[in-house]
């Protein structure tokens, strides 16, 4: 009774996945009179040159690179770097006594950097992630402050 039923519930897999390829259809790309570019399941009815579009799948991207080394910057965004990081300790100068909080809030914040974490801010009321690039800089500003203050 189970082989039976085994079987039937196999050869509905296999059904299935042999149907799923006939869901797959032609896509056509046609130009109108106008000069507008139409995309269809069906031909149009009119002779038109009409070109069949391939459709592929995507591919994923790459995985984050792991290394510790951030990623080199020109000289005007390293003296924006020392400059900042000069701004941060100015102000850290006149606050004496150490924050734990923001210690532990920064390190765990370059930690994620480390990670390869994609992350995101604020910006315009919006949520966006954050460039390799300002990922770098961020980076490199954690690590200033920790050094100076943790």
């Amino acid at each position: 009774m189970d082989k039976h039923r085994n079987k039937k519930r196999l050869l509905f897999i296999a059904l299935l996945c042999s149907l799923s390829t006939l869901a797959y259809g032609q896509i056509y790309k046609w130009t109108d009179e106008q000069g507008r570019v139409h995309y269809s399941d069906k031909k149009p009815e009119s002779n038109k040159q009409v070109s069949e579009v391939k459709v592929q799948t995507g591919k994923g991207l790459p995985a984050p690179n792991k290394s510790n080394s951030p990623a080199p910057n020109t000289p005007e965004k390293e003296q924006a770097l020392q400059e900042k990081a000069a701004q941060l300790s100015q102000t850290t100068d006149k606050k004496a006594p150490r924050d734990d909080n923001k210690c532990a809030a920064v390190k765990e914040n370059l930690s994620r950097m480390v990670d390869g974490a994609r992350l995101r801010i604020k910006e315009n009321g919006q949520m966006r992630y954050m460039t390799p690039e300002e990922i770098a800089d961020k980076r490199a500003l954690s690590q200033t402050y920790l050094a100076e203050n943790c």
